[in-house]
């Protein structure tokens, strides 16, 4: 989803609102050109989806209150979809960076994008799991996502922030198939619809703990992986990797552009990885049947929608 709108965004060049009249309070992504705005995109299409892909998972109810006696609550799934979005998008508008039309395309480019894929996801994801060549094909695909990027007229950070978004979606689908294979991840041998499960307060504190955990693995990773893959890098293409750091952002710059590239997609594709396969092997290798109890499903992010993959 945000691939797709990052790639509309070079093709198309529409320029951010100017600034005056506009305000603008965020200045990080100001390069950027602003149609379609893919904070709308993916504020639409990621609580939605969660919904279309949940919804014949939990037993479900139509009334609200019915949720807190385990039952999954489809209007309670709505209106917080719903306040996402429009929070999202509210949000965009607020700091300057988008107009009403970027916003506006942004979500009808989501629906439209939805039609064909979510009916697709849970074969892809389940096809991805089981083959053997996933790695390759995965691999092989995000690196040519990022070499036929569309090109721009001018250096902005566009292409940089897609590449961060191709390595993580690569590395966190290497990881479930790491663990599949292992047989960390399997399908749950309990049939849909499941119940909705209150956590207990083991459950609670598994989870801090995971998070910790995982958020050291991750910073202590992408440490590691940014200044190891950059100086390796330009070891191999013998540059002077201070210099080109401090050197400008430009399209003839190309040196520049494929070391960033490069370290970019090698750090974050190496992070997820660790993340996905180091995690779940903690989980449930040391904590045993309290990782279990945990969830009976696990959360996965395929193409850009959330699928839930139910533990064994």
């Amino acid at each position: 989803m945000s691939c797709t709108g990052q790639g509309i965004k070079d093709i198309v060049r529409t320029p951010r609102p100017s600034c005056p009249p506009a305000v603008r309070l965020q200045k990080k992504w100001a390069l950027e050109y602003g149609m379609p705005s893919t904070h709308a995109m993916v504020g639409m299409s990621i609580p939605f989806s969660v919904i279309l892909y949940t919804m014949s998972r939990y037993q479900i109810t139509c009334s609200c209150v019915s949720f807190f006696f385990r039952k999954y609550s489809v209007p309670l799934g709505v209106m917080f979809a719903v306040a996402w979005c429009t929070l999202i998008c509210m949000s965009r508008l607020y700091l300057g960076m988008h107009s009403l039309l970027d916003i506006v395309v942004g979500i009808i480019l989501a629906l439209l994008l939805m039609i064909p894929v979510v009916p697709l996801v849970d074969s892809l994801d389940y096809y991805l799991l089981t083959n053997r060549w996933s790695p390759i094909i995965l691999l092989t695909a995000g690196i040519l996502l990022i070499i036929f990027y569309p090109s721009s007229d001018r250096w902005t950070p566009t292409r940089g922030d897609t590449t961060m978004i191709v390595s993580v979606c690569v590395g966190v689908h290497v990881g479930a198939w790491t663990n599949f294979h292992l047989g960390i991840l399997s399908p749950s041998p309990d049939m849909p619809p499941y119940a909705v499960i209150w956590p207990t307060y083991a459950m609670l504190g598994l989870g801090t703990l995971r998070t910790i955990l995982g958020f050291c693995c991750i910073v202590a990773t992408r440490a590691l992986c940014k200044s190891a893959s950059y100086a390796t890098l330009c070891a191999l293409l013998r540059l002077n990797s201070r210099e080109l750091k401090e050197s400008r952002n430009s399209l003839h710059n190309r040196e520049k552009i494929v070391v960033e590239l490069s370290y970019t997609f090698i750090t974050y594709f190496l992070v997820t990885l660790g993340g996905v396969k180091i995690g779940g092997r903690t989980a449930l290798h040391n904590f045993g049947d309290a990782a279990l109890a945990l969830a009976t499903e696990q959360k996965k992010t395929s193409l850009g929608w959330t699928c839930l993959l139910p533990y064994r």
